[in-house]
């Protein structure tokens, strides 16, 4: 079926299994199609949804090898035997836990990272919840200026705090 006709209401006709023929909603014919199957008794991809399909894979390529570029360039020879070994454990996951690893950066500084992935290659744990549990001794990034954490200790404590403690998150922005 043409892709233009996607979305709307069309009518479907198969004669025997053998063709396809394809009405508009007024009924006029718009194709007729011979089916094909392959030997094992599947029909084969629509050519425009051939092409949809590579340039996904395309888009999933080039991701994926800026993620395994990003976590070399941050971790250099660790980050490399790292994957190695990852790959090696996790197959197709892979990515996945390359991703959330480099998600750690948010909240941890990259040597702390780096230094959590070392001792995973030394243990040979490489799943991303043993570099989690091992970040979670170290330090977290200091919250940026001028903003306090609020301390949950006590019910009676007031949670409001005033609107000039948030003027140091704007500085800076409108230079």
């Amino acid at each position: 079926m043409p892709m233009d006709l996607c979305l709307r209401e069309v009518w479907v006709e198969d004669v025997l299994g053998k063709v396809v023929r394809i009405y508009d909603g007024s009924g006029r014919l718009i194709s007729e199609q011979p089916v094909h199957l392959f030997e094992d008794g599947r029909r084969p991809e629509h050519p425009e949804h051939g092409i949809m399909n590579e340039r996904y894979q395309d888009r999933r390529r080039v991701f994926r090898s800026s993620l395994v570029g990003r976590f070399i360039e941050l971790f250099g020879r660790v980050g490399e035997q790292f994957i190695l070994a990852l790959r090696e454990r996790e197959g197709c996951n892979l990515y996945w836990h390359l991703s959330e690893i480099l998600a750690y950066g948010d909240l941890y500084e990259w040597e702390e990272v780096r230094g959590v992935l070392e001792s995973c290659i030394q243990i040979g744990s490489y799943h991303k919840n043993s570099v989690l549990r091992l970040l979670d001794a170290r330090r977290l990034k200091h919250p940026p200026l001028g903003v306090s954490l609020p301390s949950f200790g006590s019910s009676a404590e007031s949670l409001t705090r005033p609107l000039s403690a948030y003027a140091v998150l704007g500085e800076g922005c409108y230079e």
